[in-house]
């Protein structure tokens, strides 16, 4: 039974790194800087390149880090953005595809109440 067992696991743990590896393949993505830039921090945004920065930006948005901040607060965490009720924040090639044709932006909409916090935060796909 233990030897059926674990057969079982390493067939599962063989298939799980070869669907990985297909799929990184396929979509051109970069399972490295997905694992090294899946956090955030300020100084790392500011350096990072668009393509890193979507790793983070899924990282805000995974962990709802953007809804309820103001303005001033994102553009002290994100830098740049304007004075109206969308930033928008460029991470690079359309990522999850085998053909990357668009590019994927980081889009913050504001409430137009007088506390101009974040109440949607999504990555979205420029057409």
């Amino acid at each position: 039974m233990k030897i059926l067992l674990r057969h079982l696991l390493v067939y599962c743990l063989t298939v799980t790194v070869l669907f990985t590896l297909a799929r990184s393949f396929f979509t051109g993505e970069n399972l490295i800087d997905q694992l090294r830039f899946y956090s955030f921090a300020p100084a790392a945004w500011k350096k990072a390149s668009p393509d890193q920065r979507y790793y983070m930006a899924n990282f805000l948005i995974d962990r709802n880090l953007l809804i309820g901040r103001t303005k001033t607060q994102v553009s002290e965490m994100l830098g740049g953005g304007d004075a109206g009720a969308l930033f928008a924040y460029a991470l690079g090639r359309e990522h999850g595809s085998f053909l990357s044709i668009n590019s994927d932006w980081l889009e913050l909409r504001f409430d137009d109440n007088s506390d101009d916090a974040v109440v949607v935060s999504a990555v979205i796909r420029a057409q």
